[in-house]
């Protein structure tokens, strides 16, 4: 039992960034942020396919990545949506915005 508890946590660990999101900066009250950033999210779904699909066996296999690629979009939409709205983004001091992937990273 505590080798599955620790191969899970090491799996969830590996899943998740050390990287900090960026948080959005504006001149707009409380109530405005939490409208805006819900139009924007809703705005910027989108759709994966139902899941990880593997096709082909042994050194032919291909893993259908599609849902990440539509998280990512989404992101992206969404970062797109609330600067359309005035927002900047702004990382914490000693990361820089990652353009790309609209995520922190640290400065080198």
């Amino acid at each position: 039992m505590r080798r599955w508890i620790t191969v899970f946590v090491l799996a969830f660990a590996a899943c998740t960034t050390l990287d900090p999101r960026p948080t959005w900066n504006a001149d707009v009250s409380r109530e405005q942020f939490m409208r805006d950033n819900y139009e924007c999210t809703r705005d910027s779904r989108t759709q994966p396919s139902p899941g990880p699909v593997i096709i082909g066996g042994g050194p032919g296999v291909f893993v259908d990545t599609s849902g990440l690629r539509a998280r990512e979009k989404s992101e992206e939409l969404h970062a797109m949506c609330m600067e359309s709205k005035g927002y900047v983004q702004q990382c914490p001091p000693g990361t820089s915005l990652h353009p790309e992937r609209y995520k922190c990273k640290p400065d080198n």
